[in-house]
């Protein structure tokens, strides 16, 4: 695995922590600027690497053109 998706899977893991810690009230009240500050960037990491998930599958030839498909109760459909 790359060191990228290595840092994704240890901020998921510190977004756990951070929610565990946000439910203790005398934790949430004491750091509650930090707890914000940290989820947030923890937010704007996730949102980037999505944008440069979808950036990235549109310049790989393998991935473009490639119809979206959904599935639904009925099986998988192509959306043409």
């Amino acid at each position: 695995m790359s060191w990228f998706n290595w840092l994704i899977v240890i901020l998921i893991f510190v977004s756990l922590v951070m929610l565990a810690l946000e439910t203790e009230t005398s934790l949430r009240d004491g750091f509650r600027g930090l707890l914000l500050s940290v989820n947030f960037l923890i937010l704007l990491v996730f949102a980037g690497e999505f944008a440069l998930r979808l950036w990235a599958a549109g310049v790989d030839e393998r991935w473009r053109g490639v119809k979206p498909s959904t599935y639904t109760a009925w099986g998988r459909t192509s959306k043409a």
